[in-house]
């Protein structure tokens, strides 16, 4: 494809020209006399030059390094282990430990569940052991994660393909969660998701937001493994101060409730779960990050 102006300065006048590009990808210019002195020439050949495709915007970049990172996973492992090695792995205590933080907060067994970063549909897992009877959208950037999840739970918990900004539902909630999402993006588009989270939330409704923060042990080490990786990263890792992710929140009209650092954030947990690494977690644990829980107005 070729990007040609239909107005051309040949020799001494100025021409209207007609382009073709012929099989051997030169671009000729057939004249139509306009104005001025007699064209030097009726026909000229240049090069024809490629259309520069649009620059990407910063959240088509970052959803296409996502959507590349599972492709590579996908690639490299059987289907189950890459759509668990997607979402961080751990699968199993991951979604427990989700639900754990989700019931303290408020989760009831009938309360309706937005989970913005669905991923693979982790959370789900433990909701559908639970028999969990109310509503449930899972959105995610990621089409083949997506897929899988439809695939794998029952039709009651639905799962979108999103643009990663914009909340795409007529539907209210009460309860909505971005586990791992605040620490993949820009504060600017934290922002705006926030925004369309509150406009899904019923009055009153709860957010919880887990985030990475720098001076927590745990999340320092994150950080080193960021910088080490940073080169061939194939994802970005957002690190955020809860001063700065509790005003972000209040910008977008929520009122903040109360944060909980890696260290303060065991909550009880049903059961017994093994980590990937094979340590086992029972009775209570900690997600691995901290957590935000922020409220709509009533």
């Amino acid at each position: 494809m070729c990007c040609v102006t239909s107005v051309y300065v040949v020799g001494h006048g100025l021409i209207e020209a007609d382009a073709t590009i012929d099989d051997g990808g030169m671009l000729k210019l057939m004249k139509r006399r306009r104005s001025g002195a007699r064209p030097t020439v009726e026909v000229a050949e240049v090069e024809a030059i490629e259309e520069t495709p649009p620059a990407l915007t910063l959240m088509e970049f970052l959803n296409r390094a996502y959507v590349e990172h599972v492709d590579d996973l996908v690639r490299a492992h059987p289907l189950e282990k890459a759509m668990d090695l997607a979402v961080g792995g751990s699968g199993d205590a991951v979604s427990a430990l989700e639900v754990a933080i989700l019931r303290a907060v408020g989760l009831t067994p009938t309360s309706d569940v937005l989970d913005v970063g669905c991923g693979s549909g982790r959370m789900v897992r433990r909701l559908v052991e639970d028999g969990h009877a109310g509503a449930y959208l899972g959105i995610d950037v990621v089409p083949a994660l997506v897929e899988y999840a439809r695939q794998k739970y029952p039709d009651c918990y639905r799962f979108e393909v999103g643009d990663g900004l914009t909340i795409s539902t007529e539907e209210r909630f009460d309860i909505a969660c971005m586990f791992s999402v605040a620490t993949h993006l820009p504060f600017e588009s934290i922002f705006i998701i926030f925004e369309g989270v509150l406009a899904a939330l019923r009055p009153g409704g709860t957010l919880v937001v887990s985030f990475l923060e720098l001076g927590i042990p745990g999340h320092d080490h994150v950080f080193d493994v960021s910088v080490d990786t940073f080169r061939t990263a194939r994802a970005h890792n957002q690190f955020v101060h809860r001063d700065d992710l509790r005003h972000i929140g209040e910008l977008a009209g929520f009122g903040f409730v109360r944060v909980a650092s890696e260290a303060e954030s065991a909550v009880p947990i049903d059961g017994m779960f093994v980590w990937d690494d094979g340590s086992v977690l029972e009775g209570e644990g900690m997600l691995g990050q901290s957590w935000m829980v922020f409220a709509a107005p009533s």
